[in-house]
């Protein structure tokens, strides 16, 4: 496939992907859900979606125009070109339910005959992994390179929120370079690293060591 906006042009590939949907109802009985075995999912209230996918490999070939910023050595006509080749997979668990009725501490609670009051929406469980194999940005005479086996992941806590979008949502972010870190390289301009000999360029690591590998929760 080919994408053009008239700014960014890409070529992304894929393959290897898969995709399984699970769908599962609600059942109000509770003596029907007690018979149940116990390695099924049950869901007691609305309509749950689990959807599990993966791709074995992917790749994006891409060129953006960047604005003119001489103080940087950025000059018309620079293009941020970047390449990524990796794999990813993931699940997304959505559960669409009745709202819990609490004690409404106004005179006028939840409209039940209203769709966007009535029902809410938990992403809890939800996740996301990317696994970098080849990564590099190119910015003139700039250039960053992602370490190689570079992991991402997000892992979705806790999120609930109305039919609106609105809500709380509680995720977790973890990534790994594998204890190297991103490296910065520069050649003078005019030049690219890639094509400038090993003398003509300098290199300078991007993160300090304890940044290479963390979490952080949002």
């Amino acid at each position: 496939s080919y994408f053009d906006d008239g700014n960014t042009r890409s070529i992304p590939e894929m393959e290897g992907g898969r995709v399984m949907i699970q769908i599962i109802g609600g059942n109000g009985d509770e003596s029907s859900l007690n018979s149940q075995k116990t390695d099924q999912i049950i869901v007691k209230e609305g309509i749950k979606i689990i959807a599990d996918f993966g791709v074995s490999s992917f790749s994006s070939n891409s060129e953006t125009n960047v604005n003119e910023f001489p103080e940087l050595d950025i000059f018309e006509g620079s293009k941020l070109c970047t390449f990524i080749l990796g794999t990813f997979d993931g699940c997304v668990i959505f559960h669409l339910r009745p709202q819990v009725m609490v004690e409404p501490r106004v005179s006028t609670g939840p409209n039940v005959f209203n769709p966007l009051e009535a029902y809410e929406i938990d992403f809890s469980g939800s996740s996301l992994s990317l696994r970098i194999k080849e990564c590099s940005l190119n910015l003139g005479h700039r250039r960053v390179i992602v370490p190689t086996e570079t992991t991402f992941a997000v892992n979705v806590i806790k999120s609930l929120v109305n039919m609106s979008f609105e809500g709380t949502t509680q995720c977790e972010l973890s990534w790994d370079f594998q204890g190297s870190s991103p490296i910065l390289q520069v050649t003078s301009p005019g030049n690219t690293p890639a094509q400038s000999s090993h003398e003509d360029r300098q290199q300078v690591p991007v993160l300090i060591k304890d940044l290479c590998q963390g979490r952080l929760n949002m």
